[in-house]
This record gives structure tokens, sequence and C-alpha cells, in this order.
């Protein structure tokens, strides 16, 4: 078996390539399903093979990483702050305030679309530019003005403070990020908030080919820590993304509401205010 040995002391098995995800078929057994949740994934799901027991111990713990470990949100609106300075002349925007609800928007729209594998991970930021200033730019002209914004998004980085406390009290015995983006950008965000050693493993979509809430990554997140899905817990942000992609895929959901952010409705749904209440819901 080949693999390395982490930060943290731990054997990690080698990743294979993007057959990780057609492989869970041997896994789940039975014959390629259309995933329910995203219509859009190439890739074949066994979704509904329930093969594994549930009960147990938590003994594992998945994390999302933007707004839940990293404070994306505070980073984007301070670098599009910053960003609208340099390019407020030539933007359809007649305000900072507009300007910031326009780059959000296409934000989202665009990068929706690379994780629906639509267009690649340079394409969207290219779009994004496009669509906030009204003119099709060509593509250096689009990079070298991106990256402007970039610098800023960059640097604006931090981690919420109430990650370290929450990592140093837990007991599980495998630590892993699970994030939907490009996998150089986000490791360098775990490096620059002083994360990356905190963590056995690190998985992107741009990597293991499909992205959350399709419930193989998460099942190949708990192959990987070698233990039931229902052995471990995932918390995030995102509704959808997170909490019900993992609880899809037969883990322990968790969805983090942190204080401004409104409460689901649904009372079943078991939610946190800060990552200091995680530990106790693990057993820590």
């Amino acid at each position: 078996m080949t693999g390395r040995i982490n930060d943290r002391g731990r054997f990690i098995r080698a990743q294979p390539t993007l057959a990780n995800a057609r492989s869970l078929g041997a896994l789940l057994g039975g014959p390629p399903r259309k995933c329910k949740l995203q219509s859009w994934c190439r890739l074949p799901c066994q979704l509904e093979h329930p093969i594994f027991q549930p009960g147990g111990a938590v003994t594992a713990v998945f994390f999302d990483l933007d707004n839940t470990l990293v404070d994306h949100s505070g980073a984007e609106h301070a670098a599009s702050t910053l960003f609208y300075e340099v390019i407020a002349d030539r933007t359809t925007a007649s305000s900072l305030e507009e300007f910031v609800h326009l780059w959000t928007r296409a934000q989202d729209r665009h990068f929706d679309r690379y994780v629906a594998g639509e267009i690649s991970f340079q394409e969207q930021r290219r779009e994004r530019i496009s669509e906030v200033l009204g003119t099709k730019h060509s593509e250096a002209d689009a990079d070298d003005l991106f990256s402007i914004y970039l610098g800023h998004y960059e640097d604006s980085w931090r981690a919420y403070p109430d990650v370290l406390p929450c990592l140093e009290s837990l007991s599980a015995d495998h630590v892993t990020v699970i994030t939907n983006g490009d996998a150089a950008q986000q490791r360098k965000k775990l490096r620059r908030t002083g994360l990356a050693d905190r963590f056995d493993e690190v998985i992107t979509s741009a990597d293991f080919g499909c992205s959350k809430p399709d419930p193989r990554i998460f099942l190949y997140a708990c192959e990987r820590a070698a233990i039931n899905p229902s052995d471990a817990i995932h918390i995030g942000d995102s509704l959808t993304v997170d909490y019900r992609g993992a609880c899809a895929a037969g883990l322990r959901g968790v969805l983090l509401v942190r204080e401004g952010s409104t409460m689901p409705a649904d009372p079943s749904i078991t939610t946190v205010r800060g990552l200091n209440e995680l530990p106790s819901l693990v057993g820590g």
C-alpha cells in the first residue's frame, strides 16, 4: 500500500485519480444510477444501496472550508471594496454598495458554473470580470484585472476565531476538509491561515471529479478514513451542499449557522451557532 505520513503523524493512503468516483461503484454494489442531488454530475452514483449499518461512535469529522473554517464572505467583501477603488470608472455600478452586490452575484453564478463542470476555474474568473464591467475582455486583460482582486482577496483570508479551539478539543481519530473548488487555491488558503497541518487530509472537488452535495465525495472521504459513513460528522454552512449532501450519503450532518444567519425552520436539522459547539457533538 502506497501513501505518506501527514503532518499529524498519521499514514494516509495515496489518492488515486478521477477513477475514484467511478470505483465507488465496486464498493457500493449494484448498477449505476443517476444522482438525485446533482443531475449534471457525469459519474455513476449508487446512492440508494444502503450497505453500512447505522450507529457507533463518531470517529471522523469532516469540515467544509469556505465560510466554515475560513471567512470567505468577509474576504470577498474586503477585496471587492478595494477592487472597486481601482476600477470604479469602468464598471456599470453607480456606488460601492451596488458594485459589491454585482460582484457577489457574479461570483456565485459563475462559480456554480465551474462547480457544475460547465467552465474552467480560470474561465469563471474571466466571466466575473466581463459581467461586472459590462463588456467582454480579452483573456489577458481579464486575467490582469482579476489578479488585482485576487491579491486583495488572498490578503484578506482569515480563519474564524473558533476554529483552532475546536480542532484542539476534538476527540475524533480522523479530521478532513471536503471542499468544492480549485485544489491549489483551497490548499493555499489553508496554508495562509495556518490550518494546513491541522487536518489529516484535504479532499477537493477538483481532485476528486465531482462536488458536494454529490454523495460520492462524502463516501470517498469515509473510504479514505476507513470508517462507516454513520460514524462521521460533516459540518458546513450550506443546507443543501453540506448538510443534505452529507445526510444523503449516510453521514451525520451538522449545519453551521453563524450569528447573523437565519436558522432553518425545520427543527430536526442539527445546527450549531459556532464551531465551539461541535466537540460536544463528537464526544470530546
